[in-house]
């Protein structure tokens, strides 16, 4: 099995985890006592251990790229960003959505694709 297919794998455990709690954020209706409200905050805080184990192995291994190594590192900052307005801590939250954003300008420097530059801009 090779790297890239391992990263396919485990984003889309990490995607499968955040769109499974944003459906049940829809379906709560702000309903603080909602037993779906909890099982929404297990996902998010599922999506993002599998976003973290994403990119520790990003960060060690041989074959990925200083670019793979920073969208990696601005996607896992992404998915903490969501956890924490969820859970309603706001600070870490902003922290977080600030250091995505930074990583993405400093990706917008790296590319040469004017695609990935405008895609890394409308992050």
């Amino acid at each position: 099995m090779n790297c890239y297919r391992f990263f396919e794998i485990l984003i889309f455990e990490v995607e499968r985890a955040w769109a499974y709690a944003m459906q049940l954020k829809y379906e709560c209706n702000d309903d603080e006592l909602s037993r779906k409200k909890f099982h929404k905050m297990n996902k998010l805080r599922r999506a993002l251990e599998h976003a973290l184990h994403l990119e520790q192995i990003a960060k060690t291994h041989p074959r990925v790229d200083s670019t793979t190594k920073l969208e990696v590192q601005a996607y896992c900052a992404y998915i903490g960003a969501t956890l924490g307005v969820e859970s309603k801590q706001w600070k870490s939250a902003e922290e977080l959505y600030k250091k995505g954003i930074a990583i993405y300008e400093k990706l917008t420097d790296v590319v040469d694709s004017e695609e990935m530059v405008a895609l890394y801009e409308a992050r």
